[in-house]
């Protein structure tokens, strides 16, 4: 429940773009939920790949986006945390970054009355 809140949130936040964004309710945390342009990770998969290679490129992949844009450099995905919605919707993944973030308050709130904080990464182009 709590992943699909966050997703209906940063839905909302980004107008259903596929600008990458990290969202957080915890500003001086170090692990955020990014949310990406499907189509760019999934591009060129071998489907005969198997699941733990396709897996390991998605990953690959996610991190490359995050290693484009100077403050999200420091972080990495997850293992094992990447997830796509239906096509033509956002992916998404867990992310941990050593360094803070330049976030911003979104103007959401969580269901305990917390604000959701985002950063849109600058690497619009993709991967």
């Amino acid at each position: 429940m709590k992943n699909f809140l966050i997703t209906g949130v940063l839905l909302v936040l980004t107008g259903c773009s596929v600008q990458p964004a990290l969202i957080t309710a915890e500003p001086e945390g170090n692990e955020y939920h990014m949310f990406f342009d499907r189509s760019e990770v999934l591009k060129g998969i071998d489907v005969k790949a198997s699941l733990a290679q396709r897996a390991k490129i998605y990953e690959e992949r996610v991190n490359l986006i995050l290693e484009k844009d100077p403050n999200t450099s420091s972080c990495k995905v997850t293992a094992g945390s990447v997830q796509f919605g239906e096509p033509g919707s956002t992916g998404s993944a867990i992310v941990f970054c050593t360094n803070l973030l330049p976030l911003e308050k979104s103007g959401m709130f969580t269901e305990t009355g917390k604000p959701f904080y985002k950063y849109g990464l600058s690497n619009a182009d993709g991967i």
